[in-house]
């Protein structure tokens, strides 16, 4: 195959960024560092408020809850306007962690609250208590 063996600094650098972002596969601090990121994009008080009016207008319910759908649409269009940036690695981790099942719902002021506060204790028990939740039958024919 042939090519250039020789490690560079490009090469150096993305396995150094691979293996902090990994964290030895430790969740809270892959939490801390990711709701650092999801703070430093949202923590703006415009930032946070155009993001509670695309979580508000997902909710047609008005339960002041939202699911994974909601939140990972709300976050992807304000980035996808300009207005901050968040890694699609993030969000994903975000997602998945406070959003267990497609159906999990949550309170979405408590949510963004924790996030901006980056309270990975709060953000940790929300998770044991979406474990534990049961699919709203409200909800099955939206």
């Amino acid at each position: 195959q042939g090519g250039n063996k020789i490690p560079t600094v490009r090469n150096y650098l993305e396995r150094v960024n691979a293996d902090i972002r990994d964290c030895d596969g430790d969740v809270q601090r892959k939490l801390k560092n990711t709701m650092r990121a999801f703070s430093s994009a949202f923590g703006r008080n415009h930032r946070n408020k155009m993001l509670r009016k695309h979580l508000m207008a997902f909710d047609t319910s008005n339960t002041g809850s939202c699911n994974r759908e909601a939140f990972s649409q709300s976050v992807r269009r304000i980035t996808a306007e300009g207005y901050c940036e968040l890694d699609d690695r993030d969000l994903s981790l975000l997602v998945a962690y406070i959003f267990p099942e497609t159906w999990t719902r949550q309170p979405y002021d408590n949510l963004l609250m924790l996030l901006i506060a980056r309270d990975v204790d709060g953000i940790m028990q929300m998770h044991d208590a979406a474990l534990e939740q049961q699919e709203d039958p409200r909800f099955l024919f939206r």
